[in-house]
């Protein structure tokens, strides 16, 4: 035994619509926001880039200002060599490691400093660090 449903027939009909009832085909845009909405937004967005920025390069400065290990005992070292060690600019380092040894290594800076006529001169120096023994020595080469 086998039924069958069937649904009534559908009538649908096109009718038109006016842009009232249909917002999707309006022609007129509305503005998004006043003047001072759009003025205070793109402070907003310049103010959040700024900071977003500003906070990546303290953070890229502040690594490279840090020279890795070692570094902060060269610069003390090469302090007690300069005729005013409080004028000491120190570059960033390069670092060459020691293919017997990668506990001993070389970092190569330059340092601007004031001599003893108070002008600022630009020299090159070289630290030999070892971290291979209890305790990391630190000689300091240049000037």
């Amino acid at each position: 035994m086998t039924s069958s449903i069937q649904s009534p027939p559908l009538n649908l009909t096109e009718t038109a619509m006016s842009d009232d009832q249909n917002p999707g085909t309006s022609t007129a845009t509305k503005p998004t926001g006043t003047t001072g909405e759009l003025f205070l937004g793109g402070l907003v967005m310049a103010i959040l880039s700024f900071l977003v920025v500003g906070g990546i390069v303290v953070a890229f400065n502040w690594i490279a200002g840090s020279g890795g290990p070692g570094f902060s005992e060269c610069k003390a070292r090469t302090r007690t060599m300069l005729i005013d060690p409080s004028s000491a600019s120190f570059g960033p380092p390069s670092r060459a490691v020691s293919t017997e040894n990668p506990k001993i290594f070389r970092l190569r800076y330059s340092v601007s400093a004031t001599n003893a006529y108070g002008g600022r001169i630009e020299s090159i120096f070289t630290c030999l660090v070892n971290d291979s023994g209890p305790e990391r020595t630190v000689q300091v080469f240049g000037g």
